[in-house]
């Protein structure tokens, strides 16, 4: 289940990453650091507009990678008070949950090991 926040004009927003299929996330910036990789704020009710949204876009398309769900809250996962617990994320697509290098596990956002 996506938990959304509200923006602007009452629309619902997630925190989005593009993962392939090994579950890898996808570095949108070209950037090393994992502060500045892999997640996107996407308007929940537009999720399908992602696939125009140029070389992001046609890299779906192609079927190499998914966009997949990280969480609802911008706080909980932006930032550099939050680097580490994006660092080296991992999607499990058999288990739904991303694992980071700490080995600490969360679903829909949330912790659950």
């Amino acid at each position: 289940m996506i938990k959304s926040i509200e923006g602007a004009g009452g629309r619902s927003y997630g925190t989005f990453a593009v993962a392939d299929l090994d579950g890898n996330l996808l570095d949108l910036h070209n950037v090393e650091s994992a502060a500045g990789r892999a997640l996107l704020q996407v308007e929940c009710d537009n999720i399908e507009g992602v696939k125009k949204w140029g070389w992001i876009g046609e890299t779906i398309e192609s079927g190499s990678h998914k966009l997949v769900f990280v969480g609802g809250e911008y706080s909980e996962w932006w930032g550099d008070a939050n680097a580490a617990k994006r660092e080296n994320m991992k999607y499990n697509f058999e288990t739904g949950m991303w694992v980071n290098s700490r080995g600490e596990k969360y679903k829909g956002g949330k912790l659950v090991e």
